[in-house]
């Protein structure tokens, strides 16, 4: 994460399943918090959460124009991507 950069970052999407054995979904939480920092956007202060987003079952955080979190109940390593959702 390069300390001290202050440079321009691309949009990003953290997905997760719920069923994840490879990466366990309590981790979800902590690599959100950790690009929050990166982004300089507030963990517990997201700009919106809405769930049945993109699709029932899942539940997308938005912490800025930059930063979202999907995380699906119910999926395992393989989260189906929404590409037609992408942040652009």
């Amino acid at each position: 994460m390069y300390p001290g950069y202050n440079g321009p970052r691309p949009k990003m999407q953290i997905y997760r399943g719920s069923a994840d054995t490879a990466l366990l979904p309590p981790n979800y939480n902590e690599t959100c918090k950790q690009w929050v920092g990166v982004f300089g956007y507030k963990y517990d202060g997201p700009k919106s959460v809405v769930e049945n987003t993109p699709e029932a079952k899942y539940e997308t955080t938005t912490w800025g124009d930059k930063l979202q979190g999907i995380y699906a109940t119910g999926v395992g390593h393989k989260v189906p991507i929404h590409g037609e959702r992408d942040m652009m």
